[in-house]
Formats: structure tokens, sequence, C-alpha cells
């Protein structure tokens, strides 16, 4: 029994003296480990980040297509003999000293007539006895020179709105449709002539033609 007794404790203290042993032979590294701080976890970068989903780009509206303006090379007239102006297609025809007439008596502006019949424009110096002194009275000259068949009456036309007395002749088989604008400035009466006028694009540039008339 003491001999059992004795075995044990020399057991144990070989035992407790390889322990201490182990602890001071191992010191430093258990006192490095429990020192250290854990390496933190780094934070994510942009290149780290997914890349945002593109946004979906709309298909574009085509841009419109600008109108041609039919206009454009359009020129300016001024009859400074009787003071009126006038704008006209510079590709057209123009005429202002026809024979047996005055130098800017009667002027004469064609387009394609051949083709077309139109456009065609004639401004006249007119003459009546007696003479109407108003629009009144040539309304009342006009109608008694023309008689039936014809559409007469008052209207204004222009950029400073002329008066004048309009008169609309319908096509027949001998002659094209026509309006015919009458008016008085400083004295003399005038003729503005629209050949073939029934026509839809004739009366556009008729339209245009009449809008930009304009007495000084």
């Amino acid at each position: 029994m003491k001999k059992t007794t004795l075995l044990l404790i020399i057991l144990l203290s070989l035992l407790a003296g390889g322990g201490l042993f182990w602890l001071i032979s191992n010191k430093n590294r258990i006192l490095l480990s429990l020192t250290v701080s854990p390496t933190p976890t780094p934070l994510p970068t942009p290149e780290m980040l997914p890349s945002p989903s593109p946004t979906p780009t709309l298909p574009s509206e085509p841009s419109p297509t600008p109108t041609p303006n039919k206009f454009a090379n359009w020129i300016s007239y001024a009859n400074k003999k009787y003071q009126y102006q006038f704008k006209y297609d510079s590709d057209w025809f123009f005429n202002n000293h026809l024979s047996g007439s005055d130098l800017d008596d009667r002027i004469v502006l064609q387009g394609e007539i051949q083709n077309k019949g139109w456009p065609n424009i004639e401004i006249n110096l007119q003459h009546f006895s007696p003479q109407p002194a108003d629009v009144d009275q040539l309304k009342t000259t006009l109608q008694n020179t023309f008689g039936n068949g014809t559409t007469i009456g008052k209207t204004t036309f222009g950029f400073n709105n002329i008066a004048a007395v309009k008169a609309s002749f319908p096509a027949s088989p001998q002659a094209y449709a026509s309006d015919n604008y009458y008016f008085i400035h400083n004295s003399h009466i005038f003729l503005i002539s629209l050949t073939d006028s029934d026509k839809a694009e004739a009366q556009e540039i008729y339209q245009y033609f009449l809008d930009k008339f304009k007495t000084y």
C-alpha cells in the first residue's frame, strides 16, 4: 500500500514537472498569441463592388424633315414710276417693257405656263372713259363692262390692305380661269391679272404674290 502511494506521488510529480517545463518553454509563443490582434477584414473597394447594370438606351426619335420653303428664291421688284412693289420667283420670265407699252406700264411674269398654264401674272395700267374716282365707281364701271357671267365684288389685298375690285372669270374651252384685281393708286388704275387661277397650287402661289404686294 505504501509503495503504491509512493509511486503515484512520484508519477504526479513527474507530470507536474513536465507541464511546468512545457509552459516555461512556450511562454513567449503563448503571450504572442494572446497579444496580437486578428487581421481586420478589408473594406470593399470600388473595384470590388459589383458593376451597376447599364441603363438601357431608348431608341431616339428621328428628327423631323424640315419643310422646304418654296418661296425662298423670290426677289423684290419696285416700280418707282408708279410707286408699288412686289416679289416674284427669280426663275420666272420677267418683262417690264413690252412692245406697244411704255416702260413699267405693263409687267409680265411667267413661269411654267407651257406645262401648266400658270403662273402667269400681268400688271397693267388701265384707262376708262370716264375714269372712276373711287372703288365704288370702279366696281360699277366693271359691271357695265363685263356684264353677266363674271363675279365682281369689292375686296382688299396686299401688305397694306389695298382697296380693290375683284373680277373672276370661270374657265371655258377658249380660255383659262382668271382672277383680276383692279385698284386705284395715285390717281391711276391698275389691273393685276392671275391666269389659270382655279388650280390649288396656282392659288397658293398667287396668294403669296398678292400678300407681298405693296403700294407706297
